[in-house]
């Protein structure tokens, strides 16, 4: 795909792809977001079950509103999490978005601060997600409709995530097994360790901001590090190919491989764009944390797939007096 801008946090979001090497069962069916009206009978307004509603404020002009709120809506389907932005959606979640914007000079790009903040359904603050941008050139923030998408789908993302810990949580403080059965059948949630390997052939800094941008978003997403080899249950490993210039621009293709522990590869998340020529010969800044939020969510589920299968294998344990 060909871009006539770039910007950093834009340019791998939407460009990662997930190659899995697992031979699993397929997915459950996902619900469906909410866009169209919600019928009054009373039955279809019990509140779901981590359901979300999101609410734009009036410090978000609709033009940014709409794609924003739209592409957080496809995020929570992703998640199987039922999310609308319908007032008749009762739900168990509400996602209040207000935007600041900053601009010193007329003829500067524009700063824009989102912040989108958690609550849960009698409107009490759970937590606000915040993410600052400053674009590429002036009116970003109107016409570049895909990267606002990507805005919002990364907000979405990152409070699915938010919501899923939560749920996690809770149900740890409900399991409370009766006997010794439960106890012993008790399915045993596996928590993927990863060890970050190396991250080959990245120009600039590369190298060094993909490492500390995957860890950090690699623990986000529920995960944990190991700087031992030995005590991961999941290693990975960088590989970056950059073309020579073209027409002022060079190719890029990053590809993430993950294998257990004894090298049996579990799968591949495969980025590939098209940036400035030169841009990565230094400070990868931003673009460092866009390429890692895209990979984290691949290898994760990788990891968890894997994880799946290993608990299937090991099927219910049933003592025997």
């Amino acid at each position: 795909m060909l871009f006539d801008r770039f910007h950093p946090f834009a340019i791998f979001l939407f460009a990662a792809s997930l190659l899995v090497g697992l031979s699993a069962c397929g997915d459950l069916p996902k619900p469906f977001a909410h866009e169209g009206p919600v019928h009054s009978n009373p039955l279809l307004k019990s509140v779901r079950t981590d359901s979300v509603r999101i609410e734009m404020g009036a410090s978000v002009p609709s033009s940014i509103a709409d794609p924003m709120s739209k592409s957080a809506l496809n995020a929570f389907k992703q998640a199987n999490i039922p999310a609308s932005r319908t007032l008749d959606f009762v739900p168990s979640y509400i996602i209040k978005g207000g935007m600041k914007i900053y601009q010193d000079d007329a003829s500067a790009p524009e700063t824009a601060e989102f912040n989108w903040r958690l609550l849960d359904g009698t409107g009490t603050a759970l937590k606000s997600f915040n993410l600052k941008i400053t674009g590429d050139q002036t009116g970003w923030l109107f016409f570049d409709k895909q990267l606002i998408g990507e805005i919002g789908r990364s907000l979405g993302m990152e409070i699915a995530n938010h919501i899923e810990g939560r749920k996690i949580q809770i149900r740890k403080k409900l399991e409370i097994p009766d006997d010794q059965f439960a106890r012993n059948n008790q399915p045993e949630k596996l928590i993927p360790r990863f060890f970050i390997a190396e991250v080959v052939g990245a120009p600039g800094d590369g190298a060094l901001s993909l490492d500390r941008a995957l860890r950090r978003l690699l623990k986000k997403s529920g995960g944990e590090i190991s700087y031992e080899r030995p005590a991961a249950t999941h290693l990975v490993k960088g590989f970056v190919n950059v073309s020579e210039e073209f027409h002022g621009t060079n190719d890029i293709a990053i590809t993430w491989l993950v294998t257990a522990p004894k090298g049996q590869e579990l799968g591949k998340v495969t980025q590939i764009n098209r940036v400035p020529a030169g841009r990565l010969n230094r400070r990868w800044g931003d673009i460092a944390f866009a390429i890692a939020q895209g990979a984290s969510n691949g290898i994760m589920d990788i990891a968890e797939r894997h994880n799946r299968k290993r608990t299937q294998k090991n099927g219910l344990k049933i003592p025997y007096n």
